[in-house]
């Protein structure tokens, strides 16, 4: 049997996940208006977690290369 304090955590984790499961399908208005396409922010936040990996790549790059790139 769950304690309240359990309960209470399993019901915000799940109210939680609902949240973020809906904001990742909402229509991102102004990467919308601005690519002509639909796009979500699911996408959106796709985009800049690849730009964010992609820097990472290329300062490991320069890291290994010992900076001289």
């Amino acid at each position: 049997m769950l304690s309240n304090a359990e309960r209470t955590v399993k019901n915000w984790r799940e109210e939680l996940s609902v949240n973020v499961a809906a904001w990742m399908a909402t229509r991102n208005e102004w990467f919308s208006a601005f690519t002509g396409e639909e796009v979500t922010n699911k996408h959106v936040a796709l985009a800049h977690l690849y730009m964010v990996a992609l820097v990472g790549v290329l300062l490991l790059a320069g890291w290994l290369e010992g900076g001289a790139l």
